[in-house]
């Protein structure tokens, strides 16, 4: 299990999306559809991670209750679907400059808000990989935990908004 922590942590590539590139010709009505349908799948990840983000926090108002392992298994969903979402978050910010102001500045709230999740995640992960025991009784990684589970719970935000500015 210490292996699943210790490893580089694919989604921080949300880091360095990819730059974006003019789409040339593409109608701006079918970049929108299809921008609607990349932030429709990166909100069920969303979700799913605000879900899993929830489950931790739970753990920790008992933290006695759930073993090391417990949190570890758990971390690593949530690595999985933070994962899930990096190649549509990356096809979205190459299709950013092709929107207008409006619609750019809505994909650039998801994807700034995805990062920060990211990166809360990945110190959330990197904590629990230090703990000997239940991490929940570290005060850092209850902090840290809620943190994610508060970005998590902003990038659904994010994404309901820009579906909306997007339509």
């Amino acid at each position: 299990m210490k292996t699943i922590i210790k490893s580089a942590l694919p989604f921080l590539s949300l880091l360095a999306l990819v730059p974006a590139i003019p789409a040339g010709q593409v109608d701006r009505v079918t970049l929108q559809k299809q921008d609607i349908v990349l932030l429709q799948r990166v909100e069920e990840s969303a979700n799913e991670v605000m879900n899993t983000a929830e489950r931790i926090d739970s753990y920790n108002r008992v933290p006695n209750e759930y073993s090391r392992d417990c949190h570890l298994v758990q971390l690593e969903a949530l690595k999985e679907q933070i994962n899930a979402m990096t190649r549509d978050l990356e096809r979205l910010a190459s299709s950013r400059d092709s929107l207008d102001a409006a619609d750019c500045r809505a994909v650039e709230r998801v994807l700034i808000t995805a990062v920060e999740l990211a990166q809360s995640a990945n110190a959330v992960i990197v904590k629990a990989g230090r703990a000997e025991s239940t991490p929940a009784l570290n005060v850092e990684y209850r902090r840290l935990v809620g943190d994610c589970y508060r970005e998590a719970g902003m990038l659904v935000k994010a994404l309901d908004a820009g579906i909306v500015e997007l339509r």
